[in-house]
């Protein structure tokens, strides 16, 4: 599923949004979060752990759709030793392969692929490859996969790779999500950036709302309060 306003209509014009669906996954409750722009991907079921090595084995002897239909399984596996098979794939002489193969890696849904996508946006040999490396990088970085600092440290240099205003509102849009002061420090910075001021303001009014008490967060919320009026500090 897309998550674009085609579906709902937009609720909330200017303002930064996400998509989140729960769900149950064999009888356990999930969730799965994406930034506006992005793509919602749920498997109807998981591979066993026991067969991925097989399937693993099964796309290095196949060809043609064949090959393409076991990359798009071993995609929703998100194992690693999955990842490394189709990232091989990426150098395949044939076009048409090596060109699916970078799109599975920049739609795996492990944390795992972020080196290897921050890699590609840094250098990747066409625009279109480093765009979805960027969205992919982007759907990544969430709360939970690494620490904040972490998270916050990767989105500050995505946000100086940006090559237009839409990759800019992505990169906020995912910023939006990360309640820590580095974060809010991040959204800050680009309020003077007009062509992405109100996209800014949205994600710093959503951030401010995730902070506590703590010294950075009191420290980063007065910053936030001069800046943007609309956040209300008092109940910090």
């Amino acid at each position: 599923m897309d998550a674009n306003n085609a579906n709902f209509g937009d609720a909330a014009p200017g303002a930064v949004k996400q998509l989140r669906v729960e769900y149950t996954d064999g009888g356990v409750p999930a969730s799965q979060t994406v930034q506006e722009g992005q793509t919602l991907n749920i498997a109807a079921a998981r591979v066993p752990a026991a067969v991925v090595g097989p399937l693993i084995d099964a796309l290095a002897a196949s060809e043609g759709e064949t090959r393409l239909a076991l990359m798009r399984v071993l995609t929703t596996t998100g194992d690693q030793k999955a990842f490394e098979a189709v990232l091989d794939l990426t150098k395949a002489e044939d076009p048409a392969l090596a060109e699916a193969a970078m799109r599975a890696a920049c739609d795996w849904p492990a944390y795992t692929a972020l080196p290897t996508l921050l890699g590609w946006v840094e250098s990747a040999p066409d625009d279109a490859l480093r765009a979805r490396a960027l969205r992919g990088a982007v759907r990544l970085l969430v709360p939970g996969q690494d620490t904040p600092e972490t998270v916050c440290r990767h989105y500050a240099w995505l946000l100086t790779k940006t090559a237009s205003p839409n990759e800019k509102k992505l990169v906020l849009s995912g910023l939006s999500g990360i309640g820590h002061a580095a974060a809010l420090t991040l959204v800050l910075d680009q309020i003077p950036d007009e062509a992405v001021k109100a996209e800014a303001v949205q994600a710093a009014i959503t951030i401010a709302g995730q902070l506590g008490a703590s010294p950075e967060d009191v420290a980063a919320l007065e910053r936030a309060k001069t800046l943007v009026p609309e956040i209300n500090t008092d109940n910090k």
